[in-house]
């Protein structure tokens, strides 16, 4: 064993054991490395699989989710909403909002015909009254 050996020294002009030493001790260098790196990747794998299997839920709920509108999208929701109207009783508060914009309109033609100006006391008056008159009327008949 040399206790001296001068190390800086280029390595062709290292002794032949010493070379040899140095391959060795390089493969096992390596073979420790890539064992390292093995460990490493296995860290990664796990800490991957386990956020896969954490996202599995979300995902099947994300399926779940997609199955519901897929079937929401096949469903005839006039007809559905016609078989609520007629069979069950339901009251289809669009249709109330629209007979009441008409007539609304209707009013207000008939004021511009009349010459009111919307603006004035009279005008508006009689628009707030017609709503307070369907309003109560629609309401009493409950």
């Amino acid at each position: 064993v040399e206790l001296d050996f001068d190390y800086t020294k280029p390595f062709e002009e290292w002794s032949e054991v010493a070379r040899h030493s140095a391959s060795v001790f390089q493969q096992v260098h390596d073979e420790e490395q890539n064992k390292v790196t093995l460990g490493q990747v296995r860290e990664t794998l796990h800490w991957i699989y386990n956020d896969i299997k954490t996202l599995m839920p979300i995902s099947k709920f994300k399926k779940k989710l997609q199955r519901k509108k897929k079937l929401d999208q096949m469903v005839d929701h006039a007809r559905f909403w016609k078989f609520l109207v007629t069979e069950l009783g339901v009251e289809d508060d669009s249709r109330i909002a629209i007979m009441r914009l008409e007539k609304d309109k209707l009013i207000q033609q008939q004021q511009q015909a009349n010459g009111v100006n919307n603006n004035g006391i009279g005008g508006s008056n009689n628009i707030l009254e017609s709503k307070y008159n369907e309003d109560s009327s629609s309401s009493s008949s409950d």
